[in-house]
């Protein structure tokens, strides 16, 4: 192989089969320079002299600005040939530290929610309370979760830790690097950690950390003060009118007008009682709408448990918030009420918990991009603002396989858009983008060609 016409192609090989050999992960940047020029000078390299290496490299690349002293040298060559500015070891064994360290945190947590499992199970003379029950929930689910975070780990050091420690040793960037990580407990622990479920978990969205920690404080040490403070918050934060505004603003909460009005009358007017036994049940209405959304069939939720529902949404839609919360917590909640053991102070301390939980299920139902609706509504309301052909072809790929309900009153908005189609100039734009070698593009495209033939809307 010569140095002087080594393609970009080559090099790449070189680089992939490189890659897969041990010692690029314990060596130093100077052996791995020379593995690489062994390729080119052969083995004999290893019996040179650096002078030599590097006369030699000169005389074979044709390259005479080349550092002269040993490290800078081969810095240079594999900065050059192979886009490395560090050596992977390095990256080793701060991956391998790091994961180290999360294993010895999971092992730990997963010791202590076991003991507080034992500690459960050693009250043997009586059944647990409804909150012990789902305490004893909440810490299986959350073993099982560790665990599972536990054997991704193993599974990296085992199999995904050289990619890693070579990617963050290269120079090139990495365009996709943003939006990927080693393994999950890396990218988020917190998520891991059952002391982060509280009550609170999904309240008070709009305060800052410090407050937020304040508040859980007052919580935990004044519960008078907290539900005072509860309180202002509802009116300050104008959570009623929030509400409202997800119920005039998206379909599925529409359809719940009714009732849901007639349950936020009730608790301004200090109706507490009737507030707390109409609200669980369309809080769960809510997570039913939520189902039908991601295309789950009705069949499937007919009976169906909250519990259920909540895991299909979560199986379904990764970026699904407060499932631990509603799993978990909201049923203490809904069970004091359905049991009926609630008296006229309690009502009104436990309809401030309820209105907080219906404001964060309606934000989760009416706000998430995860629903197609959401996201094509979005999208045409965009284009209501900026008429760009970018924003015409973008809202046409959405409506391919989706009906906007009426509901929404964007028949107009459609029409005009798929008319816009008629047009030479929006037709010149998409050819404009078009990649010779770009099939998925290309694909997406043709898909769009042949929903405007399925309208009536003719192309050039």
């Amino acid at each position: 192989m010569d140095l002087k016409k080594l393609k970009f192609g080559e090099r790449i090989e070189i680089s992939n089969e490189m890659s897969k050999k041990d010692y690029m992960y314990s060596v130093s940047l100077v052996s791995i320079g020379k593995h690489f020029l062994e390729y080119f000078f052969g083995s004999e390299v290893y019996q040179m002299s650096f002078q030599e290496i590097r006369e030699k490299f000169i005389s074979s690349s044709n390259n005479k600005d080349v550092p002269k002293d040993e490290l800078s040298f081969f810095k240079f060559i594999c900065k050059r040939y192979l886009d490395l500015k560090d050596r992977p070891s390095i990256n080793m064994l701060k991956y391998y530290n790091q994961a180290s360290s999360d294993l010895k945190d999971i092992n730990n947590r997963i010791k202590d929610y076991e003991k507080d499992i034992k500690e459960l199970n050693k009250i043997n003379n009586r059944k647990l309370t409804n909150e012990e029950g789902y305490e004893k929930l909440l810490l299986e689910y959350y073993i099982d979760l560790n665990k599972k975070a536990r054997e991704e780990i193993i599974n990296f050091l085992t199999h995904d830790i050289r990619y890693y420690a070579l990617k963050d040793s290269k120079e090139v960037p990495n365009y996709f690097s943003t939006f990927s990580c080693s393994y999950d407990y890396r990218f988020d622990p917190f998520r891991y950690k059952k002391e982060n479920i509280t009550d609170l978990h999904n309240k008070f969205q709009d305060l800052s950390v410090p407050v937020y920690k304040e508040i859980l404080k007052k919580y935990e040490e004044d519960k008078e003060e907290f539900y005072n403070l509860m309180e202002e918050y509802i009116w300050e934060y104008k959570i009623i009118d929030k509400i409202y505004d997800f119920i005039y603003s998206h379909h599925r909460l529409n359809k719940r007008e009714e009732i849901l009005k007639q349950a936020l009358i009730a608790y301004e007017e200090g109706q507490t009682l009737l507030f707390c036994n109409v609200i669980p049940l369309q809080i769960e209405g809510v997570f039913h709408d939520y189902c039908i959304e991601l295309e789950i069939p009705e069949t499937d939720l007919l009976a169906s448990p909250l519990h259920d529902k909540l895991t299909k949404i979560s199986n379904e839609d990764k970026n699904f918030r407060d499932y631990e919360y509603f799993n978990f917590k909201f049923p203490i909640i809904r069970n004091k009420v359905a049991h009926g053991n609630l008296f006229k102070e309690s009502n009104k301390k436990l309809s401030r918990f309820l209105l907080l939980d219906l404001f964060s299920a309606c934000k989760l139902l009416a706000t998430s991009d995860s629903l197609e609706i959401n996201k094509a509504v979005s999208i045409l309301q965009e284009y209501e603002k900026d008429c760009s052909f970018k924003n015409s072809l973008k809202s046409i790929i959405f409506l391919q396989n989706i009906t906007i309900p009426n509901f929404y009153d964007l028949d107009s908005i459609i029409d005009e858009i798929k008319s816009r189609f008629i047009k030479d100039d929006v037709w010149n734009y998409i050819e404009g983008i078009i990649e010779e070698d770009n099939n998925l593009l290309n694909r997406g495209i043709r898909s769009i060609a042949i929903y405007l033939k399925e309208q009536g809307i003719k192309k050039r």
